[in-house]
């Protein structure tokens, strides 16, 4: 969802009022994620004196910010666990060729993809299509929507322990007619936002 700058509506009325002492003047955001039961949003921020983007937590009780990631290519946050302790980030460089990162204590490790800075010159990268993402039960894997099993899309797993390697999860007992293309998945036990990548 693409917002100009978060604002705050005073509970008593009246105006709107720059949220974060108006911190996000010189950016235009994006929510990426939404904790209503802990009032915690992740943003996607576009820098507008320098082609960078950064990824922020925002607690809307506190009014604290916490920078997360900073890329050229996006540093998108999509999907985190309970306790907020990990993070999805994901960079994307053209239609289905994304990156996609976990950020745990501070440190970003890749998942899935192929960094601009990592390819040779003229590299040909597999695209990924990937899409929506979220933890698993229990935290230790990525449920992603991707393009690699099937153009309509379909889901995949990343295991944390083999970066890179995606497992098709097939889904039983779900039946639907006609033809049609998977856009994104939502866990139903959280209350949360979602913008598709």
């Amino acid at each position: 969802m693409r917002i100009t700058q978060p604002m705050l509506i005073p509970i008593n009325g009246g105006f709107p009022e720059p949220a974060f002492d108006n911190f996000f003047e010189k950016y235009r955001l994006h929510l990426g994620e939404c904790d209503l039961d802990k009032n915690i949003v992740y943003f996607n921020a576009e820098r507008r004196d320098a082609p960078i983007q950064e990824a922020y937590r925002a607690n809307l009780r506190t009014g604290k910010l916490e920078k997360l990631d900073e890329s050229e290519w996006g540093a998108f946050p999509s999907g985190y666990v309970e306790d907020h302790s990990k993070v999805f980030i994901a960079d994307g460089y053209t239609v289905g060729d994304s990156v996609l990162y976990l950020l745990e204590n501070g440190r970003k490790s890749l998942l899935l993809g192929k960094p601009l800075d990592l390819r040779k010159p003229g590299e040909t990268v597999p695209l990924n299509g990937l899409g929506s993402v979220e933890f698993t039960p229990g935290g230790n894997a990525a449920l992603v929507r991707t393009a690699i099993f099937d153009d309509k899309y379909s889901l995949g797993l990343i295991d944390f322990a083999r970066p890179g390697e995606v497992q098709p999860v097939k889904l039983d007992g779900l039946v639907h007619t006609g033809v049609g293309e998977l856009m994104a998945f939502y866990p139903p036990e959280r209350h949360s936002l979602r913008h598709p990548l």
